[in-house]
């Protein structure tokens, strides 16, 4: 813009090409700054027509400020003038926001795909933020994030005032459906360590009776930690000695048989809610 903001508003006014260009340009920088922070997408705006690209939402503005200016209001300065475009700007996303609602709702495919393109990136730098960049169940997260929403829009229960609330929702559907994943993952990993191991039990004992299981074997290691898991498996199922386990897990011996101490504990606090049953003498 000019230096001198009177001069630039009287280029205005008297429908100056140039200086329209400029304020064009001007506001665009002005909006999309403004937009970022407020976490505002300005992509999902619609009217009656339809929805609205970049350009035409710029010119909505544009439209507005001539008509702003035909009123004879006046404007100081160009902070005044930037505080003027901000409050058109955000009349209009607010509107043009729930005509896109609307779209989304009535299953506009236009609409619908600038949404989804969207809330894909959305999702997939939040999980780069939370430390997840590697994740191999990315499109599962997006697709499960979308049922989501699409059934809950379908019981037409959802209201949005602007689009970092729509956007906040779905990343929030997104964070619970991976940690779903993720308790599954650990799960099916814990079983899969046990289903692995070597059950080469004795004849006799009273701990053959509990672990004769495998499923049940899984459910009674899960209550103890990594360490616990070691020292029990090695002990009862490989025979090993404290000295020997001790050296292998690099702890002390006598640690060691306080550790084996607390998880035969826990096991018999288990075992004894769920079976009536002496455990591992």
């Amino acid at each position: 813009m000019p230096e001198n903001f009177q001069d630039f508003l009287k280029d205005l006014q008297q429908d100056n090409n140039q200086a329209w260009d400029k304020l064009f340009i001007t506001t665009e920088i002005i909006i999309k700054h403004w937009a970022e922070e407020k976490r505002l997408e300005i992509l999902w705006c619609a009217d009656e027509n339809g929805v609205l690209n970049k350009d035409e939402y710029f010119n909505l503005i544009i439209k507005e400020l001539k008509f702003f200016l035909e009123k004879g209001y006046k404007i100081y300065d160009f902070s005044g003038f930037k505080r003027v475009i901000i409050n058109i700007s955000h009349k209009l996303l607010d509107e043009g926001f729930l005509y896109f609602m609307n779209l989304i709702s009535t299953k506009n495919k236009k609409a619908w795909n600038i949404f989804c393109d969207g809330i894909k990136i959305k999702i997939y730098r939040f999980l780069r933020m939370e430390g997840y960049s590697q994740i191999n169940n990315f499109e599962e997260i997006f697709q499960e994030t979308l049922i989501v929403f699409t059934e809950k829009l379908a019981l037409g229960n959802l209201e949005f005032l602007n689009s970092y609330k729509l956007k906040s929702f779905m990343l929030r559907i997104a964070q619970l459906k991976l940690y779903e994943i993720f308790r599954i993952s650990k799960k099916q990993k814990d079983l899969l360590w046990i289903d692995e191991m070597n059950y080469n039990l004795p004849e006799s004992g009273s701990y053959q009776e509990v672990f004769e299981n495998k499923e049940y074997a899984a459910y009674l290691f899960k209550k103890l930690e990594k360490k616990e898991q070691l020292i029990i498996y090695y002990y009862f199922f490989e025979q090993k000695q404290f000295k020997e386990i001790a050296k292998q897990l690099n702890i002390s011996e006598e640690n060691c048989r306080i550790i084996k101490y607390r998880a035969i504990r826990k096991l018999r606090k288990v075992v004894g809610q769920n079976k009536e049953i002496q455990i591992l003498n």
